[in-house]
């Protein structure tokens, strides 16, 4: 309909990290998991804290690849 909504939770945010990790991985393709791994943790809006429901947060995008 013409209501608007809204689309979260686990699904939604897997999609989302594996492109920001693709986004990251593209900037080095030499990078090891780990090392693209620490660039989206570093990035995260709650790291280094971790949250039992919402890991480390919101994950910057622009930041995480710069």
């Amino acid at each position: 309909g013409n209501t608007p909504s809204s689309v979260g939770g686990s699904s939604a945010a897997t999609a989302t990290t594996a492109g920001i990790a693709a986004l990251v991985w593209a900037t080095n393709p030499s990078q090891s998991r780990s090392q693209v791994l620490s660039r989206l943790k570093n990035a995260a809006s709650i790291y280094p804290s971790r949250n039992s429901q919402y890991g480390w947060g919101i994950i910057d995008a622009a930041q995480a690849v710069n």
